[in-house]
């Protein structure tokens, strides 16, 4: 009988991953929340997942948040550089059945285009390995009415004259 070599196979079974804002259209102007849910359904912890959502054109995050269920846990400050970075955002752990739940705040830029898809993805990856989820929506045009005003403020000052002619401040 012939010999078989027989050896080890490295098998990465990856969490879940879904991504909503529950709109599927959006104006430019709009601050939306995307939520983005990360759940370990793969019978082990995992440890040291990367957590990833790179920039979208005309898409401005505001900020993200964490929140963790099932014994897992946020990272101890998320923001919007590492989320958007390389590196991404480290999920320290998540036993079999916890969850991280990311919410990201973000603002339609008033020159979106009009009748444009707005897709936005994120990611998990453990070892190697990654899973993604995304969401899209159909931009409308800008409503009639809107106005836009750049920037957002101005200060103004103003000289007036006293009754006797003389300028006052």
């Amino acid at each position: 009988a012939p010999l078989v070599a027989q050896g080890t196979v490295n098998v990465v079974v990856l969490p879940a991953i879904t991504k909503t804002d529950n709109i599927t259209t959006i104006n430019p102007g709009d601050t939306v929340n995307y939520v983005v849910v990360i759940t370990n359904t793969t019978g082990d912890t995992i440890n040291n997942a990367v957590f990833k959502d790179p920039a979208v054109n005309y898409l401005n995050v505001n900020s993200v948040s964490c929140t963790a269920g099932g014994g897992a846990t946020c990272p101890a400050s998320p923001t919007k550089a590492a989320m958007q970075g390389a590196g991404g955002i480290t999920i320290p752990s998540m036993p079999n059945n916890g969850s991280v739940t990311f919410t990201i705040n973000a603002t339609l830029d008033i020159n979106a285009p009009a009748g444009a898809e707005l897709t936005n993805t994120a990611s998990v990856t453990v070892g190697s390995q990654t899973n993604s989820a995304g969401d899209t929506d159909t931009i409308n045009p800008v409503p009639i009415g809107v106005i836009s005003i750049s920037p957002s403020s101005s200060s103004k000052n103003t000289v007036s004259t006293g009754p006797t002619g003389r300028t006052r401040r």
